[in-house]
């Protein structure tokens, strides 16, 4: 479950964040809303359930991470 590390609660001081980022990766998660348990077990689900569906980039296209670059040659039609 999201939040539980070794058996510790780690998001007991996250009240009011709306904004993090990860460790390791140059990823920023950034709400308009507070970023509260509820909400990233939500965004936890959501991904889960949905990947990349239904995400929009900073210029409004629908975000596609799997988006076929038509400069690229296919070895392999696949019609």
């Amino acid at each position: 479950m999201l939040g539980i590390v070794n058996g510790v609660n780690n998001l007991k001081g996250i009240y009011g964040l709306k904004k993090i980022k990860h460790s390791k990766l140059p990823i920023t998660l950034e709400c308009t809303d507070t970023l509260d348990i509820n909400m990233l077990e939500a965004i936890e689900i959501f991904m889960t359930e949905f990947g990349w569906k239904l995400w929009i980039d900073e210029y409004g296209n629908w975000f596609d991470p799997y988006y076929k670059d038509p400069n690229q040659l296919e070895l392999f039609d696949e019609n």
